[in-house]
Formats: structure tokens, C-alpha cells, sequence
């Protein structure tokens, strides 16, 4: 895995849903984790461990314009007689490092679609989900 040499700035990051880039984003956050079972005994002095499953979780946030596609699908996500879609998962999102050649990739549940609206300022939105199976790390 080679990876990027010097740190990257956030500007050049973007969100890819299939194969087209969400326009208007700000920013986008992932949470691994690993759960942990605790396997200590009586008469152990320090807590044991035992590793379970990964997971990841996390957010994005831009500036809402429902003329986007991309933008428009996750609010119809949300609305209509059967919200969620009867829970279906959105596949092929990738997190962009750089140009798509450092990302994360896999699918997801969005948990949480959140619209701000201020008066001194655009409305924006910010989309909470939750990783579903296995998330890949591409780097070259």
C-alpha cells in the first residue's frame, strides 16, 4: 500500500456515490471500531479482552440543494409512505482522499438525514449512517 506522502488538504476530499461525486459537500467523518468482549477471571489483575467484529459509522455535511441528484435521493430516503425504503442499504459509497486514488469504499445505512436552517446563513444538511459488511481501503 503506498499512500499519500504529504498530508492531504480537505478541500481535495470528496463523497462518490457509484460514480458520481455529491456536489455541495463540506466535510465527511468515518468511525472504525473493533468490538471488545471482556474475558477476565477472578484472581486476573488487569482486564482481558477478546476481539469481536469491525464496524464503522459516521457523518457528511454540505450545503442542501435538492436540485442535486445525489442530494435529492438521500432526502427521498426519508419521505414518502415507506421511509428507508424498507431499510435498504446504499452500495458503492467511497470516501476520496485525493482524487480517487486514496479511498475507503463500501456500503451503508443512513440513520439520520438533518437540514439546519439559519437565518444568517445557506441551509445545510448532515447525513449520519452506519457502515453495513465489509469496508475496503484502497491506496496507491
Amino acid at each position: 500500500m503506498a499512500g499519500n506522502t504529504a498530508p492531504i488538504h480537505g478541500k481535495v476530499c470528496r463523497i462518490v456515490d457509484g460514480s458520481t461525486a455529491i456536489a455541495f459537500t463540506n466535510g465527511w467523518t468515518l468511525d472504525f471500531s473493533i468490538d471488545l468482549a471482556e474475558s477476565s477471571s477472578q484472581g486476573d489483575n488487569w482486564k482481558k479482552y477478546v476481539v469481536g467484529l469491525a464496524g464503522v459509522t459516521g457523518s457528511f455535511t454540505g450545503k442542501l440543494v435538492l436540485g442535486n441528484t445525489e442530494q435529492a435521493a438521500l432526502a427521498a430516503y426519508f419521505s414518502g409512505a415507506n421511509p428507508h425504503n424498507s431499510g435498504a442499504v446504499i452500495s458503492d459509497f467511497t470516501f476520496d482522499l485525493e482524487d480517487g486514488t486514496d479511498y475507503w469504499s463500501g456500503s451503508l445505512f443512513v440513520n439520520t438525514f438533518t437540514i439546519n436552517s439559519q437565518i444568517a446563513d445557506v441551509v445545510t444538511f448532515t447525513a449520519n449512517f452506519t457502515g453495513h459488511d465489509t469496508w475496503t481501503l484502497t491506496s496507491t
